[in-house]
């Protein structure tokens, strides 16, 4: 018969654990608030910047503006009001939008390389916001149109003429609608 190995006292040992995991725990939650405010504070900053741009762009004759701005790169100029016009309202509290644009906002000031594929990402972004725009644009005035001129009291030919000009639309729905077709099943497998 084998005896127990004696233990030694575990009190101190969970203590122990215990308090250095929540002083890290604390200083962690420190170094949290101090992190949300530098970001904001930074987001602020660029966002100002980028609207100080605007102002002197459309204030200053261009050889001034070119003047004012000439240790700024065309890109960085560029970069500085789309983040402005993007962060229209000071950025204050709103940590969640600031997380989303910190990468944005430290590339400005070359903390972050820009990449090669930024721009098509940007302009990918904007081709969306584009087409949304037109797309529920269209709908507003085709629901308008449809309350004052009824389909019923279209003629034959308007109507052929409007799917015609409907039919590219249609093209690219097929078009959207496969591929999320294919996707879905290579996700499902």
């Amino acid at each position: 018969m084998d005896l127990p190995e004696p233990q030694l006292p575990r009190g101190p040992s969970i203590q122990s654990f215990r308090t250095q995991i929540l002083e890290r725990h604390e200083a962690a939650r420190r170094a949290d608030l101090v992190l949300r405010d530098q970001i904001c504070a930074n987001l602020e900053q660029k966002r100002q910047t980028g609207l100080l741009i605007q102002q002197a762009k459309g204030s200053l004759r261009e050889f001034e503006f070119r003047e004012v701005i000439d240790f700024l790169s065309n890109r960085a100029v560029r970069e500085y009001i789309r983040f402005s016009q993007h962060n229209t309202a000071p950025v204050a509290n709103d940590f969640q939008a600031a997380v989303h644009s910190i990468k944005t906002a430290l590339r400005l000031t070359n903390a972050l390389p820009f990449s090669n594929r930024g721009p098509e990402r940007l302009h990918a972004q904007n081709f969306f916001s584009a087409a949304t725009s037109l797309i529920q644009n269209l709908c507003a005035q085709w629901a308008k149109f449809i309350r004052i001129h009824s389909l019923q009291n279209w003629r034959v030919e308007e109507l052929e003429s409007f799917a015609a000009d409907l039919s590219p639309v249609e093209q690219m729905i097929k078009v959207v609608a496969a591929e999320l077709k294919h996707k879905e099943q290579r996700e499902a497998q």
